[in-house]
């Protein structure tokens, strides 16, 4: 009796695992934002964003997700060349009466750079989500990245269109 007991349950969790299917081809894990495309569509992010303030030092932050989780070190690292300043995110704190986030340790309020939605397509080139904020101004645009002579590169740009609330 023993064994055709666990026989069926063994059964019945294949069937169900089965009938999840192959789930989205696409689908690329958080862990996996931080890749080559990730960088390329940061580092194109970086090049169009708006200067609101001018002469005021800048400092960047790079988020992962939709909900906001910082990048790690390594992804930030990965800008060095840049000369711009990074923080991790987990080093921010919020302003008081603005919530606006700042580095305490600079007292500056820094862009943050989101790679919220990160799509593998077919081809192979990637769809991504991504936005920007810094104080009371925030963008959400969504590229096509793809590889071009062996670099990725954000081969389209466009404006992320909000849907309206059907009523």
């Amino acid at each position: 009796m023993f064994f055709p007991r666990h026989l069926i349950v063994f059964s019945c969790l294949l069937s169900l695992l089965a009938a999840c299917g192959g789930g989205d081809p696409g689908f690329v894990r958080l862990r996996d934002y931080e890749n080559d495309a990730g960088e390329a569509a940061i580092r194109h992010l970086i090049t169009q964003l708006p200067d609101p303030a001018p002469g005021v030092p800048k400092e960047y932050c790079v988020m992962i997700a939709r909900d906001l989780r910082p990048a790690t070190p390594a992804f930030e690292r990965r800008f060095a060349d840049t000369k711009l300043t990074f923080i991790n995110g987990d080093a921010l704190t919020t302003e008081e009466v603005t919530r606006v986030p700042k580095n305490p340790k600079s007292g500056l309020t820094p862009y943050v750079l989101q790679i919220a939605y990160m799509h593998k397509e077919p081809d192979g080139n990637y769809t991504m989500e991504m936005g920007w904020a810094y104080k009371r101004q925030a963008e959400r645009r969504t590229y096509l990245v793809a590889q071009k002579d062996g670099k990725w590169t954000v081969i389209k740009d466009e404006p992320l269109v909000q849907k309206q609330d059907q009523k």
